[in-house]
């Protein structure tokens, strides 16, 4: 009978995580505007539902592919990618896993762009002379002429730290000497963020150099790409600046006994008395003792009877999985036999560097009347704020 409801369960898992993978899909990729312009940022979402991981994007300009190789969560803003040149382009999700998607693509035609007629465009065929002063900046003697305000430009990052309480330095053109405001947008995966009004506190402005600080305390955030943006004294914008990684503020936390991150796999049924976590033999008697009261993140326990002939082995296997940039990062086992030559318990695969799931197993013997407790305490670290799972 046991074994009849085991395959049952595992044929309505199997029917479960069936129509998951189903949910879990691309279902387009949009562009906006539908027909961008050379030289002018090209806004791309990969639409659908769920979530994905190992995303490759390829722009069709034999440009660099986008690489996204954590989980992100459907509809999906890549950064802004900029064409060169005019022309059609094949854009393609070459890669992703997770989801079903791997192939889709949508062609895109990108304008020539427009030739400007401003008063820059003039200067570069005529000589502005009395118009812009000696060093390209505007004359002081010309006023209400807005036409002449030069449109604030990143041009790079000096030595800069993109995390909460990082410095950064950015270096460009037209920022004006009178302090204006720098943001930062985020294209998170998970949970993309902007600032409070996007305001960056400013430590030095002058017209070609910022230096801000980014706020400490954000939280809720996952490691993502983001982009800055200048608005100046006289609230003239720069475009985006080049995409660059943020990394979001680390903490560290204990999985709790209980925690759905943790899920046993199978506990082993020899001995008269087996439980692993919250599951116990049903075909054992009880009483039981409450693992939850041991303190840790999962606890196993095997009973030999009193005058039982042979010895009692199996294993314990248990799946940990967490999410959204956490990754499992210590764990701590101790085995508790009730007589150290009679019982014993091993924790048999180490714990991987840098991941985000595990499948840890436990051997265990006990002999006659003797009894084998275990526990297992999980570590995780991942962005402050944000679930593991």
């Amino acid at each position: 009978m046991r074994r009849l409801l085991i395959g049952l369960g595992l044929a309505a898992a199997a029917l479960f995580f069936s129509a998951a993978a189903r949910a879990d899909q691309i279902t387009a990729v949009q562009v906006s505007p539908a027909s961008p312009q050379a030289a002018s940022a090209a806004n791309v979402t990969l639409q659908g539902m769920g979530t994905c991981n190992s995303l490759v994007f390829d722009w069709g300009d034999q440009s660099p592919a986008y690489s996204h190789g954590s989980q992100l969560t459907l509809p999906f803003p890549l950064p802004p990618h900029t064409y060169s040149n005019a022309g059609n382009y094949t854009l393609t999700v070459t890669g992703v896993k997770g989801c079903v998607g791997k192939g889709l693509s949508t062609t895109i035609t990108v304008a020539a762009k427009t030739v400007g007629g401003g008063i820059v465009d003039l200067c570069k065929h005529v000589d502005c002379g009395g118009l812009l002063g000696s060093k390209g900046g505007l004359n002081p003697g010309i006023k209400n002429f807005p036409l002449l305000e030069l449109q604030p430009k990143i041009d790079y990052f000096g030595f800069s730290n993109f995390t909460p309480g990082g410095e950064v330095t950015i270096v460009g053109s037209g920022f004006g000497n009178s302090p204006g405001a720098l943001h930062i947008v985020g294209y998170g995966p998970v949970i993309s963020f902007k600032l409070p009004d996007g305001n960056i506190p400013i430590l030095s402005w002058k017209d070609t150099l910022i230096v801000a600080t980014i706020p400490a305390n954000i939280a809720g955030v996952v490691d993502q790409p983001v982009v800055f943006y200048v608005v100046t004294a006289n609230n003239l914008k720069s475009k985006y600046s080049l995409t660059v990684p943020f990394v979001a503020t680390r903490e560290v936390k204990k999985i709790p006994y209980g925690d759905p991150a943790v899920m046993v796999v199978s506990c082993g049924t020899d001995s008269n008395l087996d439980q692993c976590n919250n599951w116990s033999d049903p075909d054992d008697g009880g009483p039981l003792p409450d693992l939850s009261t041991w303190g840790g993140t999962l606890a196993g326990n095997h009973l030999n009877c009193w005058g039982c002939f042979g010895d009692d082995v199996g294993a314990d296997v248990y799946q940990v999985s967490v999410a959204n940039g956490w990754i499992l990062d210590q764990v701590f086992f101790s085995a508790m036999p009730s007589d150290p030559g009679e019982a014993s318990a091993v924790l048999n695969t180490s714990l991987p560097p840098g991941a985000s799931a595990w499948q840890p197993s436990v051997s265990w013997v006990v002999t006659s009347g003797d009894f084998i407790h275990y526990t297992m305490d999980l570590y995780t670290v991942g962005p402050k704020g944000v679930p593991y799972h």
